[in-house]
């Protein structure tokens, strides 16, 4: 990875580790933080997003109670992490969450509309260009 001369790589870690405690979770990550550091380029940056929010499939709730505390929670220690590594984070779940059902491709379901994506894709572009000083 070092050869190659990247001048950032965004990361996230999405909603994989499901069967993971929040420490196991925490210690993964950790090491997946380590790895990039010790294998980027010398130059390279870091920048990590934030989860989005899991939405419910219940009629009148639009968060799903317990799997958006998984969220919350991951979010929580990705933060964490990151702010013990420097290194800069995008909160895509402030993004989306206020209008989450405008954005998600349907009722309950993690992914997004055209529309949302380009929502996210706007921020993601708009925080690396400011964070890499363009």
């Amino acid at each position: 990875m070092a050869k190659y001369n990247h001048a950032v790589i965004h990361f996230n870690n999405g909603f994989h580790g499901w069967h993971l405690s929040n420490e196991q979770y925490e210690t993964g990550l950790k090491k997946y933080v380590k790895f990039l550091k010790s294998n980027k380029s010398k130059e390279c940056i870091l920048i990590y997003s934030l989860t989005t929010p899991y939405p419910s499939k219940e009629t009148g709730q639009k968060l799903d109670p317990v799997k958006n505390q998984v969220v919350k929670d991951r979010n929580r220690i990705a933060r964490k992490i990151m702010e013990e590594n420097g290194i800069p984070v995008i909160d895509l779940y402030g993004l989306m969450e206020p209008e989450l059902e405008k954005y998600s491709s349907s009722k309950g379901d993690v992914h997004y509309n055209k529309e949302g994506y380009e929502i996210m894709a706007e921020e993601i572009s708009k925080e690396i260009l400011k964070i890499i000083g363009k």
